[in-house]
């Protein structure tokens, strides 16, 4: 050990970050994907639906389980991916580091983090051992053969909840406080301990008595998982064969779905062991079985076990035969779920489109007027602020200003140009009362796909905010620094997105004999009220409105993941050169970037409410259209809100405001003696200029 411990690597693995943000990303997607299929596309699966996504979010959402099962879990693979990004320094010293939000941000220390960790991981096996108890019980009533007692059942579901517990408890024991830690260190790796006091957020353990307590409950919650799950799977499958007889074909496939989806997901999770419990175990391992090579093993051995769920995810929807329909929409099977579906929302929007109020609702009018006229004001001052009052924004402001500009434009056009009217959720429409389509400028589907294009616009302006802001500060520290041919590529994509799905959308427009064939055939009953309305728009789900969708959906994944990677980036930099930065120049970036993060943090102002509008044609709901109206009156907000995070997060302007506070006083203190210098620096050169003259 005294010679192999400095082979140990201290610094951060870029490449295994990366892989933590990429997995995170895809981890969020595909979960969420399969928290809709199970939530709205039930198919066959009743109540067991919610036992499934249990277990999905098990790998994901901390749940509390009583009489009504609730399911509220924290994703495992993402505290793993994104909150804990853990870097191990094992095999030959027994610890680690954390990169993540969670301790960069000192929210959590590392040992949190795994403690947190190791309960996930414990308690995702043992969520599935409950789905296969579940599915027992459902399955025992058919024939009642193998059937538990309540008292049994609810006793093997509390011993699963429990055994988590009984492992992470032991584990958060063997923390030590700093002071024990570099005790270690100064008897087991002295030679690294000016290294290990330039980290902040890593831990170093021993294997006492509380290890080794956490390692024998680890290997007694698998051996119990395994027995469980081996004799429930025996006995179902013995049920379903002795009584297949009995059953309607629809029953029986109905149960043999849902248990060859748990098998399957119990092969990938526990048996085979190779995505979260088996890396794990490899990680310890390498500490009894030390070898070169071991740290970057372990590496990438965390590189697998994040990509537990997504996988998990995958064999979710390739064993419930309605969700694998439902992917795959091209054959025989998804085209014959589609139609289903298709017939049941027809016989739904028959009856449902007359509750559609084709009147202008005044009241969102006059917000309208009120919410634009409030924007002009704080925004014409912002820009104001922007250009005279820059403070030390230096040529960054000019980013800012545009990206003001571009959410002054968007808030302008839907407030006073437009004036959106939706329809939805019975009928796929709107109606625009605003300047534009009134005289006739512009008709609203123009409108519409303005509207569209300003609002991408804005969120890739400040993604190239952001970007600009990362250029600025890595050129400062030397530290994640992109070569100008990828900055400017990134930026182009930047510019080009609000482009690519604008185009699809304006493709979806319809003449308007093409619009009245729809009423005609969608809306019957409205064909006179429409023949009374001139600036309306009707569409369709057609290709070009999928298009679309689509590439909206890639733009919004697109803009966050950027935006994340950036920050985390940039934060990381100013922490690194902080001791080489004068104050001033650190506490300007920090500014920056503060404003910038606030500014994202209301963008989904803009967004959010176009999706939750699109959102009730999927799920429609009694209201739905008054909700629709709503949310467009907090969309109309949005470039205030973001005037009023400018000012109050970027000092200069903060004083400016408040005028009246210490900080202001001082501003003015500040630009009186400057002023005074000046004019006392004018007066002496005049009076030089005469001397010389006399």
């Amino acid at each position: 050990m005294p010679q192999n411990y400095l082979d140990t690597d201290l610094e951060i693995p870029n490449f295994l970050i990366h892989h933590y943000f990429i997995s995170g990303s895809l981890c969020i997607v595909m979960n969420f994907f399969v928290f809709y299929l199970l939530i709205f596309r039930k198919g066959r699966l009743d109540t067991f639906r919610f036992y499934l996504l249990a277990f999905q979010v098990g790998s994901a959402i901390i749940f509390s389980f009583h009489l009504n099962f609730q399911i509220i879990c924290f994703s495992c693979d993402f505290h793993l991916s994104i909150l804990m990004q853990l870097v191990p320094f094992f095999p030959y010293i027994v610890g680690g580091f954390a990169v993540g939000l969670l301790p960069t941000f000192s929210i959590l220390t590392p040992h949190y983090c795994m403690t947190i960790l190791s309960f996930l991981v414990g308690f995702q096996t043992n969520m599935l051992t409950i789905c296969f108890l579940r599915k027992h019980r459902a399955i025992s009533k058919i024939g009642g053969k193998y059937k538990l007692s309540q008292r049994v059942y609810n006793f093997l579901v509390f011993f699963c909840l429990l055994i988590p517990f009984t492992h992470s408890v032991p584990f958060h024991l063997t923390g030590k406080t700093k002071e024990e830690q570099f005790q270690i260190i100064d008897q087991k790796y002295p030679l690294y301990r000016a290294k290990f006091e330039k980290l902040s957020n890593f831990e170093i353990y021993e294997f006492d008595t509380m290890m080794k307590i956490f390692s024998i409950m680890g290997s007694f919650g698998c051996v119990h998982s395994a027995t469980t799950v081996s004799i429930l799977v025996f006995q179902m499958y013995r049920t379903l064969i002795l009584y297949s007889a009995r059953l309607s074909k629809a029953t029986l496939e109905k149960h043999t779905s849902s248990l060859k989806s748990l098998i399957a997901q119990f092969f990938f999770q526990f048996l085979t062991t190779p995505i979260a419990i088996f890396p794990a175990v490899v990680i310890v391992l390498t500490m009894v079985f030390q070898f070169e090579g071991g740290q970057v093993l372990t590496w990438y051995m965390l590189m697998m076990m994040t990509m537990h769920s997504t996988i998990n995810s995958l064999v979710v929807i390739f064993t419930v035969p309605e969700f694998r329909a439902f992917v795959f929409f091209w054959s025989r099977e998804g085209r014959n779920l589609r139609k289903s579906i298709l017939i049941k929302k027809m016989t739904e929007k028959s009856e449902n489109y007359r509750n559609t109020d084709l009147e202008i609702p005044q009241y969102l009018i006059y917000h309208y007027y009120i919410s634009g006229s409030i924007s002009v004001l704080m925004n014409s001052f912002v820009f104001y602020l922007l250009i005279f009052r820059k403070g030390r924004l230096d040529t960054f402001r000019f980013y800012l200003l545009s990206f003001q500009i571009i959410c002054f434009l968007c808030d302008f056009h839907l407030s006073f140009l437009m004036q959106l009217v939706p329809f939805f959720p019975y009928v796929i429409g709107g109606y625009a009362a605003g300047l534009l389509p009134r005289f006739s400028i512009l008709s609203p589907h123009y409108c519409m796909t303005i509207l569209s294009f300003l609002v991408g616009f804005q969120v890739n302006m400040l993604t190239i905010c952001f970007l600009r802001k990362h250029q600025i500060i890595s050129n400062i520290s030397g530290k994640y620094k992109l070569s100008t041919k990828i900055y400017n590529f990134i930026a182009m994509l930047c510019l080009l997105i609000p482009i690519t799905y604008s185009i699809p959308f304006h493709l979806t427009g319809k003449t308007r004999n093409e619009q009245f064939k729809i009423i005609e055939m969608n809306y019957p009953l409205f064909h006179e009220k429409f023949l009374q309305l001139t600036n309306f728009a009707i569409y369709e789900f057609d290709i070009m409105m999928k298009t679309f969708a689509t590439i909206v959906l890639i733009g919004c994944v697109q803009s966050v993941n950027t935006v994340f990677l950036l920050t985390f980036q940039m934060y990381r930099a100013l922490v690194l050169c902080s001791s080489s930065l004068s104050k001033e120049t650190l506490e300007k970036h920090k500014s920056s970037l503060r404003s910038l993060i606030g500014q994202f943090m209301v963008t989904p102002i803009a967004v959010l409410p176009a999706m939750l509008i699109v959102s009730t044609i999927v799920f429609p709901f009694d209201g739905a259209q008054v909700f629709t109206w709503f949310m467009l009156m907090i969309m109309t907000t949005h470039s205030t809100i973001n005037c009023l995070v400018l000012i109050f997060t970027i000092p200069k302007f903060r004083t400016i405001i408040l005028f009246w506070t210490e900080e202001g006083k001082k501003l003015r203190r500040i630009r009186m003696e400057s002023r005074s210098v000046s004019f006392m620096g004018n007066r002496a050169t005049r009076n030089s200029f005469r001397n010389s003259m006399s």
